[in-house]
């Protein structure tokens, strides 16, 4: 019982002494033993901080990573670089322990690396936009011998945020060095509309702040994706003005009313060689549904008049009219039909009279109150008469009654 205490409290006692100190790596005695880092189990989280004093920003990262099993406790070697105009990321590729080894070398000069003996790295980033974290742990094993086991590296690229995203200081982030562009803001899905049973999906977004000054925006690149990450449309935008706009007409797919869908714009720079081709930028995503389709087709009026029904026309020929009360339908030839809600059209159903149909019922009507006014006036002067002649008779002196006979 004595043994095993003694020998479990000098154990203690030697893993707290390793895990405190830093040894000298070119001391030990190095294999390739080390199992691969776990890299699904890194973790990235970042800050975005202002400096009140000079309306400066600062983005901080903090990353950690599962802990490896190691006998007495693990090294790590961590290199965590920006891709910037004079910075190009590459990855750690090692031939074996020893070369893996020097990328810390303090007395060669390597600064690359640091040496950390817990599963957590911290580091100011600026905002380029584009990183690589490259990490090696090394499982000391001091007895029986002094040694290390290496790992293989882990080299895990990744996008830092964009900087107007983060901030939303045009004035700041314009005058950040980027290595290509950053990504397009105020991405949104405008509206859906039907135009002679052509659909057309609407989109605009603001082109990016960040963009390098020797280098020229070309276009955009653009999806619309579903929920199951099914990409079922692609499209190119020129890149002209800061306000973009791209009408996407349905032709080869179909829509679900209701449904959540994503756009997903990707800015490309012109490549400083002629010979290769456009280079990506920072990407820009919005989740958008089309809830409704707006009718915007040009409605025929009818207009009636003594001559016949006459149709209205433009040069494009006869526009229908659709009944604002009832529920239309989108198809294409490769889906079945998507039913929309009931809709009210911008342009709504109106009913058109000649006033060439209303002025003969205008006149016959004067023409009756007219011919009743005349006849009253008849009427009166006929019974005024008549009661004239009967006053005058009856008050004559040579009026003869059968008593004078």
């Amino acid at each position: 019982m004595t043994v095993q205490i003694t020998s479990f409290y000098f154990l203690s006692c030697l893993m707290v002494y390793s895990r405190a100190q830093i040894p000298d790596l070119s001391s030990l005695e190095c294999n390739d033993d080390a199992a691969p880092l776990d890299r699904t189990g890194v973790i990235f989280e970042h800050t975005v901080s202002q400096n009140r004093a000079d309306k400066t920003w600062s983005l901080y990262y903090t990353i950690s990573w599962p802990i490896p099993l190691c006998a007495f406790g693990c090294v790590y070697i961590v290199s965590l670089t920006f891709e910037d105009e004079d910075t190009t990321l590459e990855s750690w590729n090692f031939t074996d322990c020893s070369a893996a080894l020097r990328v810390y070398d303090e007395d060669a000069g390597n600064t690359e690396a640091e040496m950390v003996r817990v599963a957590t790295y911290e580091k100011e980033a600026p905002f380029t936009h584009r990183a690589l974290l490259r990490i090696i742990y090394g499982s000391v094993i001091f007895i029986p011998t002094n040694s290390i086991s290496v790992s293989p590296s882990a080299n895990i690229y990744f996008e830092t945020p964009d900087c107007f995203a983060s901030t939303n200081d045009s004035s700041f982030c314009s005058i950040q060095d980027v290595d290509r562009c950053g990504a397009p803001h105020s991405v949104e899905f405008v509206d859906a509309t039907n135009a002679n049973d052509t659909v057309t999906l609407m989109f605009r977004w603001e082109a990016p702040i960040q963009i390098n000054g020797m280098v020229e925006l070309q276009e955009y690149r653009t999806e619309i994706v579903t929920n199951s990450d099914e990409i079922i449309a692609t499209g190119l935008v020129p890149a002209a003005g800061n306000m973009v706009t791209w009408d996407y007409i349905l032709s080869d797919v179909t829509v679900e009313a209701g449904q959540e869908y994503s756009l997903v714009v990707v800015p490309y720079v012109m490549s400083p060689s002629d010979s290769s081709p456009p280079v990506p930028g920072i990407s820009a995503s919005a989740a958008f549904t089309v809830r409704s389709i707006r009718d915007v087709t040009t409605e025929t009026n009818s207009i009636t008049n003594e001559q016949g029904p006459h149709s209205i026309t433009n040069e494009q020929g006869p526009h229908s009219i659709t009944n604002e009360n009832e529920p239309h339908s989108i198809t294409n030839g490769n889906g079945p039909q998507i039913q929309t809600t009931p809709l009210t059209t911008r342009n709504s159903t109106q009913s058109v009279t000649s006033p060439v149909v209303i002025l003969p019922g205008l006149v016959t009507i004067i023409i009756i109150i007219v011919v009743i006014v005349i006849l009253s006036l008849v009427a009166s002067l006929i019974f005024c008469v008549v009661s004239y002649k009967k006053r005058s008779g009856s008050s004559s002196p040579n009026s003869v009654t059968l008593d004078n006979l």
